[in-house]
Parts: C-alpha cells; sequence; structure tokens
C-alpha cells in the first residue's frame, strides 16, 4: 500500500516536472522562431540579447532533459514517445544558435569548435536511434578532394549535395502541411509524431550544411593565424585578457546526472532537483520570452 502511494507521488511529480521542461522548451522554440526572423542587424544588442537568453534556456532544458532520463543507450525512435521527440532537436538548435553569437571575450574560432560538437552530437543521436542514416565527418576533407585526381569521389560529394537539397525542399514543403494539421484541435498523435520527425530530418540538413562551413571557416581562420605568426619574426606580446571560464558545449547526456540531482555532474552548478532548478530559474512560469 505505501509503496503504491509512494509510486503514484513519483509518477506525479515526474510528470509535472517534464511539464515544466516543455513549457520552457516551447518558450525557446518560440524564441528561436523570433531571432530567425529578426529584422535587426545580429549584431545589434537586443539580437544578441534574444541568443543568448535562447541559448540559456536550451541548455537548462539539456540539463533537465539529462536528468530526467528521458533518452536511454538502447532505445531507437520507434520507442520514444511522442512528446519527447521534440527534444533530439536540442543540440541542433544550439549549434544554429552558437554560430549566431558575436562574444567580444570569445574567438570565432571557439564558437566554431562549440557548434562542431553539438552538430556531431546531433547527426550521431538521429543515427543511433535510427532516424535516419547520417555521418558527420571528423575532419574536413576538401583539400583532399580539391588536389585528388579522384573525379569520381568529387562527382559524389557533389550528388550528395543535391540529394541533400531536395530532400531539404520537400521536408520544407511536408513541414508546411503538417504545421496546418498540428495546429488543429483535432491533431490526432500520428500526425504530430509525423511532424516532429520531418522537422528532425530537416534540421538534420541544416546541420549538414552548416557543418560543411564550419569546416571551411575554421580552415580559414586557422590559416590565417598561421600567416601572422609567420610573417612576424617576433611575436607580439599577448594582450593581458580576464580570466574566463572557457565556453563548454552542453549535451544531453546518456545516462541520468548522477543520482537524482539536478547539477551534479556540472561544476559550478547549485544542486537542486529539477522542480528546484526550474522554480529558482523561471518561478511561475510566465516565461516571457
Amino acid at each position: 500500500m505505501w509503496g503504491s502511494s509512494i509510486k503514484r507521488k513519483a509518477m506525479a511529480v515526474n510528470c509535472d516536472e517534464n511539464k515544466k521542461v516543455r513549457e520552457i522548451f516551447d518558450a525557446a522554440i518560440k524564441l528561436e522562431s523570433e531571432i530567425e526572423n529578426d529584422s535587426n542587424s545580429s549584431s545589434s544588442i537586443s539580437h544578441q540579447e534574444k541568443t543568448t537568453r535562447c541559448i540559456q534556456m536550451l541548455e537548462d532544458v539539456t540539463r533537465m532533459i539529462s536528468e530526467l532520463g528521458l533518452f536511454s543507450t538502447n532505445e531507437d525512435v520507434d520507442e520514444v514517445i511522442t512528446s519527447d521527440l521534440r527534444y533530439f532537436l536540442l543540440p541542433a538548435l544550439l549549434g544554429y544558435l552558437t554560430l549566431r553569437r558575436i562574444e567580444s571575450l570569445v574567438s570565432r574560432l571557439d564558437l566554431l569548435k562549440i557548434a562542431d560538437v553539438y552538430y556531431k552530437d546531433f547527426l550521431t543521436r538521429c543515427q543511433d536511434y535510427k532516424i535516419a542514416k547520417v555521418e558527420a565527418k571528423e575532419k574536413d576533407d576538401s583539400d583532399a578532394c580539391t588536389n585528388s585526381t579522384d573525379l569520381a569521389q568529387m562527382t559524389r560529394r557533389r550528388e550528395q549535395k543535391i540529394q541533400r537539397f531536395r530532400e531539404q525542399k520537400a521536408n520544407e514543403v511536408r513541414l508546411a502541411e503538417l504545421s496546418k494539421l498540428v495546429e488543429s484541435e483535432h491533431s490526432d498523435e500520428e500526425v504530430r509524431r509525423e511532424f516532429y520527425l520531418v522537422t528532425i530530418k530537416r534540421w538534420i540538413s541544416t546541420a549538414l550544411e552548416d557543418l560543411d562551413s564550419i569546416h571551411m571557416e575554421k580552415g580559414m581562420l586557422e590559416q590565417m593565424a598561421d600567416s601572422r605568426l609567420n610573417q612576424s619574426n617576433v611575436k607580439a606580446p599577448d594582450k593581458p585578457r580576464p580570466c574566463l571560464e572557457p565556453l563548454k558545449p552542453i549535451i544531453i547526456t546518456r545516462d541520468k546526472v548522477q543520482a537524482a540531482v539536478f547539477g551534479a555532474g556540472y561544476p559550478g552548478l547549485p544542486t537542486y532537483s529539477v522542480e528546484e532548478f526550474v522554480q529558482q530559474r523561471y518561478g511561475d512560469m510566465q516565461i516571457d520570452a
């Protein structure tokens, strides 16, 4: 009797926490849409404030998802409940927004490296859960292809990009159709599930495109840095920089973040339960995105 009562109470708390996490995630999605459609310059203060705020919210959700243990290493996508499919987008959204950050105290190269980690984590998770067959290349092999006489390899890469473009367009058309159905009061679970899966596949295309751009830009920045060093016989003294904690990507862990406390495994964060953390950070959930 006592065991059943405790179990029901635990399920109720977990359900309530999941609801709060969904509310924060949905608010972040709304804010990301505002950022994407913002008419202000991406370097404007208001745009960057929104970007930073959205990243913080998505990082919070990522930590809470890890603590709640919503994902397992021995699952595929068919075993994930429809309402949780949205969380596959977390690393993709974080990668996308990280690329759009402008930080005076953080180098562009560091931001590229963090976005690279996010996108590769997203693609690996999609591969592991059998959502799509994708591979995140580990290094930029564009130079190898450019200097190679292997025309077959170059042709294959070109065909892959064309196919990716076609899939992206098809996903966008289908998403527009599904969006209208999902907004209907009578949308069923099958429609909502397809909506999330097609959204994930659209972001797979975005991740692959952005990874190509990241690899190119990283190579250019590294070459420029090497060139500056080679042109100077005497290295100029480094300007003193504030002592800051290095930026680190926050990704969904493959198991719960130690025991049942939020913050464990994330040094420097207070230790809270998910419910306590949400209350401390977001109060009564009147989230103003």
